[in-house]
């Protein structure tokens, strides 16, 4: 989530394994403009 604009990025998972999510999670973060980066956060979804 980015809480500057507001923006939610959705994360596409196939596996609950650590080495999944974390390249699911750099797949995403590498196309994010770099200033936008800074100020992103990760919610739970809870």
């Amino acid at each position: 989530m980015e809480r500057k604009i507001r923006l939610v990025i959705l994360v596409p998972i196939k596996a609950k394994d650590a080495k999944t999510v974390r390249y699911s999670f750099a797949k995403v973060f590498s196309e994010i403009e770099p200033e936008m980066r800074l100020s992103m956060t990760c919610g739970r979804g809870l």
